[in-house]
């Protein structure tokens, strides 16, 4: 059976958790849900005008007869909340008929080149021969197998006894933080990271290891092996060393969850430019087998104590310039941010000396 997926480019958005509902039977019945699930869940759902919203957005598919069809009609509502992280992930069957298929699943076994997402560009080394170079690419799909390579590289560069760390976020647009942060566990100096808040003001902390998943959670991490019983963290001796993590205007969604997870912490400095601005938490929801919504749901609140708002990036501790217009399209800016590697590199090595330099003096 042949099938037509819309929506791939949201998957380089996080997946904090998915919720599975029971399948649809009519476009009205997915309609509503569809709505339903924004009108409770949505970080920005107090600022629409529910009693105008829905009849306005049943009026538009009025004349919908298949589910198909509702896909532009989601996408279009979905762009109105303008909250910069929602999406909807589509499944087209060309038979009209709903898929025994779990999109979980799908997504879940999914690879990099079936989803059309280019590889995974994975870099670590030694510079100066003392400090420790990891860049941290994005994260979406084949979850196992990044997490087992960043947990290789990062035990190679403590093995070498590095005087610092330095991590690479600038050329990383998100993905999912689970499989991003799991290994650099023994850098992070206390159990609870950043938190979440919701639109009713609930506060959910993180942790930096994911031995207490949730049980809504447990399937979607079996299905792409990430247990913590059998994938453990990797132990790293050398994490009293200063931590520097390299940032731009690219570094964004889980990956901007990732600085959260260090900033205010006493031994790291955040160098490079303002992140994106995608400081919001995503979870998605199972609307039937072929309608995914990957909806805000909260705000980023990080270990210091400040709450980012839609759109507001993380600052760095030391920000220098690389000339970037930031209103140029996303891969124009994303060349540039990659071409000014040895830029960010020099700007971190600067730094770290004349760390060490004040520490002989002393």
């Amino acid at each position: 059976m042949k099938k037509k997926f819309g929506g791939i480019t949201s998957v380089l958005l996080i997946i904090v958790s998915i919720h599975v509902n029971a399948q649809t039977k009519s476009v009205k019945d997915l309609a509503t849900g569809f709505l339903d699930t924004i009108q409770m869940y949505s970080i920005v759902s107090h600022e629409l005008n529910w009693e105008s919203v829905r009849p306005a957005f049943f009026e538009k598919i009025k004349d919908v007869q298949s589910l198909n069809d509702l896909y532009p009609h989601f996408k279009n509502f979905v762009k109105t909340l303008k909250d910069r992280h929602s999406d909807i992930l589509f499944k087209e069957i060309d038979d009209e008929v709903e898929d025994d298929s779990d999109m979980e699943e799908y997504y879940a076994r999914l690879t990099d080149k079936e989803a059309g997402l280019p590889p995974k560009e994975y870099a670590h080394y030694m510079i100066e021969n003392r400090y420790a170079y990891i860049k941290v690419p994005f994260v979406v799909l084949e979850q196992r197998a990044y997490v087992d390579t960043i947990g290789a590289q990062l035990l190679l560069l403590d093995k070498q006894n590095p005087e610092a760390w330095i991590i690479d976020l600038t050329g990383n647009d998100g993905g999912a933080i689970t499989p991003m942060i799991w290994q650099f566990a023994s850098l992070i100096d206390q159990t609870e990271t950043f938190s979440f808040i919701d639109n009713r003001g609930n506060e959910e902390y993180q942790r930096k290891i994911f031995d207490q998943v949730k049980n809504k959670d447990k399937r979607y991490y079996e299905l792409v092996k990430l247990q913590y019983d059998s994938v453990k963290p990797v132990l790293l001796k050398n994490t009293k060393v200063p931590v520097v993590i390299l940032t731009s205007n690219i570094t964004s969604s889980s990956a901007e969850f990732f600085v959260a997870c260090f900033k205010g912490q006493e031994n790291v400095t955040v160098i490079g430019q303002t992140t994106s601005g995608q400081t919001s938490g995503n979870e998605t929801f199972s609307l039937n087998n072929n309608y995914m919504l990957n909806l805000t749901t909260t705000l980023v609140k990080d270990r210091t104590g400040k709450v980012y708002k839609i759109g507001e990036g993380i600052a760095p501790d030391k920000k220098f310039d690389i000339g970037l217009n930031i209103k140029a399209p996303f891969k124009q800016r994303y060349k540039h941010v990659i071409d000014s590697k040895e830029l960010y590199i020099r700007e971190a090595v600067l730094f770290l000396n004349s760390m060490r330099t004040e520490t002989l003096k002393r």
